[in-house]
This record gives C-alpha cells, structure tokens and sequence, in this order.
C-alpha cells in the first residue's frame, strides 16, 4: 500500500525510519485497521485519513519511553485533539497538558510548528485538523473556535457516544468521508459548546474574585506590604487568576490599591488642614512625596497642596 502523503510530511523527532505496516486494532477509525499505519516506537503507531483539508490521526499503541512528533504546518490549522488514555502535552502558541479523558482545541498560523511529546506507556489519542477552506468555513459557523480554552475540557458522553458512532461506519470512499465528515462537525459543535460553558464559568467566577478581591483591597489598602501575591494567597488563588479577574476592568490590581490609598489621602486632606503631605505620602505607602504629589494631581486634577487650601478657603 502507499503511504499517505500527510504520513510523508508528519515528523517523528525521536525515532530513525521504520518500516510502515497495518498493525492497529480497536481504533474509532476502524476502517483504517487494515492501512498502514506509521511507526512512532516500536509499539506506537499512527492511523491516518485525509479528505481534503481535513486530517484526523489516531495515535494507538505503547512506548518505553517519550515520544515527539511535529505534525506538518503548511498554512493555519486548527486542530481538536482528544486523549483517551495516557498523558501528553501539545505545544503550539502555548503548551498543555492532556490527561486521560481530555480533549482541547489549538491553533497555529503558518510557520508555527504543532508539536506534541507524548508520555511513556499506553496512549491512546485523535487528532481532527482542519485547514484552508475547511476551516474558513468551520471557522464561520463556529466563532468560538478562535477563542482558547483556559484549561482541557473533559472527553464527556456526548463525544464518546458520538466516537461509537465513528466506530461502527463502513462504506466506500465516497460515502465513508461524507459520514466522517458529519460526525467530525458534530464533535466541533460539541466542542464549541462545551468551551462556551466553560468560558461562561469561568467569566462567572472571575467576575466573583473581582468583588472579593475590591473588598479585600478596601479593608487593607493601609498595610505596607499588601502585594498581588498577598492578596492572591489570602483569596486562595494564583497570581494568574487574579489578574485575569481585574482583565477588561478599568483598573489592574495593582492600581485599585494604589486609588484607594489616593482616596484616603483626600479624605484626610479635606478633613484636617494641618495634615503633613510628606507624612501622608509616607502613611499611605507611596515612594517618595513627589510621586504621590504626582498621582494625587493625575487622579483628581488638583495637587494635594490646593486641595487642603480649598477646604481652608471654605
């Protein structure tokens, strides 16, 4: 049999050439047990079809040890990867983690490389990657797909019942990629709403950290050492989660420390004309006198100087 010419393209990083053979038993792409499949260790082997600018790969088998392969990145691709047992990390712009029973969707633009280390033992996992005019048109349907998850999303009973489906088909050429076809939108459907209720969740519980984190600010924005890390430790969560809670708001963390201390320091002014500046910069933490002087005047557009002569004159 000839090989493939996407099998031609794909990278095996850890491995010499070895022979090609039908090997494969058990796939979801059953209809591809008797093709050659390529050799990615001695007992890990990939099963491909290719329908145009679509790809879809099942990796089965086991190694000894690690294994990289590069998957060909002729032009932008989008890919649905699914790790149904083993573990593996997939880097494109960033890198993630697949546990047994994940799935998650990536880019990559031309010239990007989609690389993914594979852990040793069992595996077993599917690539779906579209390109060119598949996924222009995917990409129309389902805007979502563009978007990326903050963390894997769980290969659930819709997607397993939906792989059975892909288990039992048989036919022809013609009518075996029209039935795959269908079947791989429906796992992109199912992809996009599993990452929409995700995205959803996650909006929900940042927006959630956000008040608790202003409460927090609120209650101690007089203490010298409060920090993000601070903060993040006293709500229990990473410094990543944190700031991407305050993303899209008018200010970062950092700066909603810094107007509640500004605030005080009007309060104080307006309330008690003899307050030293140069002791209130200091109480409220700021470097020097100059620089609150500086961030006093850009917040309220007045130094802090006038305001104390304008509750004078009043």
């Amino acid at each position: 049999m000839s090989t493939s010419s996407f099998f031609q393209s794909l990278t095996v990083m850890a491995n010499g050439p070895m022979e090609s053979k039908p090997v494969l038993k058990g796939l979801y792409l059953r209809f591809l047990e008797h093709e050659n499949h390529l050799p990615i260790s001695a007992a890990l082997y990939a099963a491909v079809k290719v329908i145009g600018d679509i790809q879809v790969m099942e990796i089965k088998g086991a190694s000894d040890a690690a294994q990289v392969i590069e998957l060909p990145q002729e032009e932008e691709n989008f890919h649905l990867v699914y790790q149904f047992m083993g573990k593996s990390v997939i880097a494109a712009s960033d890198s993630r983690q697949l546990k047994s029973g994940q799935h998650i969707g990536c880019s990559t633009g031309i010239g990007e490389k989609l690389i993914c280390q594979i852990d040793r033992g069992k595996t077993w996992m599917m690539f779906i990657g579209l390109s060119g005019e598949a996924l222009r048109s995917v990409r129309s349907e389902f805007p979502m797909l563009a978007d990326s998850p903050r963390s894997p999303l769980a290969v659930g009973y819709r997607q397993k019942h939906l792989f059975d489906k892909v288990q039992q088909l048989k036919g022809g050429s013609f009518s075996l990629d029209i039935k795959l076809n269908y079947y791989i939108a429906l796992l992109i459907e199912q992809y996009q709403s599993d990452l929409s209720a995700q995205l959803k969740a996650v909006d929900n519980a940042d927006i959630a950290l956000y008040h608790k984190a202003a409460t927090y600010i609120q209650q101690h924005y007089m203490e010298r050492k409060l920090t993000r890390q601070r903060i993040a430790d006293a709500l229990c969560v990473s410094i990543r989660t944190l700031t991407r809670a305050f993303e899209g708001k008018q200010v970062t963390c950092s700066k909603a420390i810094q107007l509640a201390r500004l605030h005080k320091a009007r309060e104080r002014l307006r309330c008690n004309d003899a307050e030293s500046i140069d002791n209130l910069a200091s109480e409220l933490h700021f470097s020097d006198t100059p620089y609150f002087i500086e961030c006093y005047t850009a917040l309220f557009k007045i130094s802090p100087e006038a305001e104390r002569k304008r509750r004078v004159a009043k």
